[in-house]
């Protein structure tokens, strides 16, 4: 009961944290587009379009850093074993990223949130590209430390066993498994971003017309949805192929080469071909096999919904500006978009189980002896708090779309630009 409730809590924790992380970084990319289109243009459309964005990103800025501020607290208090485990490996990569990517991308935030109407074209360019920056090595250092836990590396056990201790800072850093995650995690926030800005262009454009300035943003949407969308499954296969060598119980999972045995564990397939080296005892139960599979396929079939919806809108997009339809359907591609995000992480996470750390800690003893209803009442909090934050932010969202650019412009440059 303990385990499954801490199961619950971390990935609720985690799993509402990240609805911010890609529309974070999908919208501050939109909006060093847009400020570098208005660097290079001097058009006051561009600026209209990156102030308007940043609005929107600026409150997902916020609330994700919010939500995020509980996930290392949970490290102590459910999940102490782990904690001490890992606190050698696991601590480096998030100091450098609190040191160096927190405050960069941090600071130059605040520049952009509070004084981006005072300061010249290029010191606005400077400060929203750092930001962006600042995102990127923050990945960096998040997935370097979920990295190790999935393919350990540069790294020796002390004398009890009792904890791992880096001994290759190199190798932690360059593991391929880090790399294969963030370029397959930032095309995936990029299209999320794509999706956003594509689906609030059409909301406004449903409200105001088809303004110059919003056919523009659609413009950049739609482009950036068809590089991304294609780019998935290229690395994807990239990200496949490595993962039949580094966790081959996972690739088994994924396709589909396992089979419920006797004693309701897993085995590999006949045909499957992977050599496994872990104790098949230990393995996950039959139905968590199902969820990986089906996240898997649901994914993939996403994808090829996006490539084929992108690719189909910026053909078209001439009558998107006159079709409701296409634009409802655009704005559903947000949801999907989180749909695929979400099977994304639960193939990585799911597909390692019983592992907290691949082939060296289970799960069972990562966990704090603590009482069963501290886990609960907290979780029930959690929730709440967390409907609350989520209901503020979609409030200023929708207020921030329903004013439409000339809100955070100014009603004459705003019409200016749209002339």
């Amino acid at each position: 009961m303990l385990e499954a409730l801490s199961r619950i809590q971390f990935a609720f924790t985690i799993g509402f944290h990240y609805l911010f992380v890609p529309a974070s970084i999908g919208l501050i990319l939109f909006v060093a587009i847009f400020e570098t289109a208005h660097f290079a243009s001097r058009k006051t459309e561009y600026k209209a379009l990156s102030n308007f964005y940043s609005e929107i990103f600026i409150v997902v800025y916020v609330v994700g850093i919010a939500t995020g501020l509980t996930m290392p607290i949970q490290f102590g208090t459910n999940w102490s074993k782990y904690a001490v485990f890992m606190g050698d490996v696991f601590g480096s990569p998030l100091a450098f990223e609190a040191l160096i990517a927190f405050f960069l991308e941090s600071t130059f935030a605040g520049i952009w949130i509070f004084k981006r109407d005072k300061i010249g074209r290029g010191l606005r360019l400077i400060a929203v590209w750092l930001i962006l920056l600042g995102t990127s090595i923050s990945a960096i250092w998040i997935l370097t430390a979920n990295s190790f836990m999935q393919h350990p590396m540069g790294f020796a056990l002390s004398a009890d066993k009792s904890k791992v201790i880096l001994t290759n800072f190199g190798q932690v850093l360059g593991n391929p498994y880090l790399w294969w995650m963030f370029f397959h995690n930032h095309a995936a926030a990029f299209l999320i971003g794509a999706f956003i800005v594509l689906a609030v262009s059409a909301r406004v454009m449903g409200r105001r017309g088809p303004l110059p300035m919003l056919k523009k943003s659609v413009a950049a949407a739609l482009a950036v949805a068809c590089l991304a969308s294609v780019s998935l499954p290229l690395v994807g296969l990239g990200y496949g192929r490595y993962l039949a060598t580094a966790q081959p119980l996972k690739a088994a999972l994924i396709l589909g080469q396992v089979v419920s045995s006797t004693e309701g564990g897993l085995k590999p397939a006949a045909t499957s071909g992977a050599s496994l080296s872990i104790d098949l005892s230990s393995l996950p139960e039959f139905p968590n096999a199902v969820l990986v599979r089906a996240c898997f396929l649901a994914m993939v079939a996403l994808g090829a919904v996006f490539i084929i919806l992108a690719i189909l809108f910026a053909i078209r997009r001439g009558a998107f500006w006159k079709s409701p339809a296409l634009r409802r359907a655009a704005a559903a591609l947000v949801p999907l978009g989180y749909i695929a995000v979400a099977c994304g992480w639960i193939v990585a996470e799911a597909g390692r189980f019983p592992w907290i750390v691949y082939g060296l800690m289970p799960v069972r003893d990562a966990l704090s002896k603590v009482p069963v209803a501290s886990v609960v009442f907290s979780l029930c909090l959690m929730v709440v708090l967390y409907a609350l934050l989520a209901a503020v932010a979609i409030t200023l969202i929708r207020r921030i779309v329903k004013k439409g650019p000339a809100a955070v412009f100014g009603p004459e440059e705003d019409s200016h630009a749209a002339a």
